[in-house]
């Protein structure tokens, strides 16, 4: 299945706010100047309301996975995309995460996870 490539952007957006380095916006310090780092890219565009709606309806979904029984899919989404403080690269994260699952539980959870966040944004978003 290929995801939906808003899923992806929101997702690293979500692990950029989770690492508390995400800042959106117009920064204070000049008035009209309006670059701002969005997730892993610096752009010079303002975030559409769109992609701020996304970003919540991400947030909301990973907090309902908090409540799952099953936390592998949150384990390997969190993993995944570092999405906590001081995250290490990705290559010892994945490797991290590949010495507690197997690759095919890992890739299946993170599938599943994803499955679940495009669902709610094609709920959500795609039908308004």
């Amino acid at each position: 299945m290929k995801f939906n490539e808003s899923l992806e952007n929101a997702l690293y957006s979500w692990a950029a706010n989770e690492q508390q380095s995400l800042t959106m916006g117009y920064p204070s310090v000049a008035a009209g100047f309006s670059e701002y780092q969005s997730g892993y890219r610096i752009s010079s565009r303002v975030p559409s309301q769109r992609e701020l709606d996304t970003l919540r309806l991400i947030e909301i979904g990973v907090n309902r996975m908090r409540q799952w029984p099953d936390r592998r899919p949150l384990e390997c989404l969190v993993e995944q995309y570092g999405a906590y403080p001081e995250a290490p690269p990705k290559k010892a994260r994945i490797e991290k995460i590949q010495n507690k699952y197997t690759k095919r539980v890992f890739y299946q959870s993170l599938k599943n996870g994803k499955i679940y966040l495009q669902g709610i944004i094609d709920i959500y978003v795609e039908s308004a």
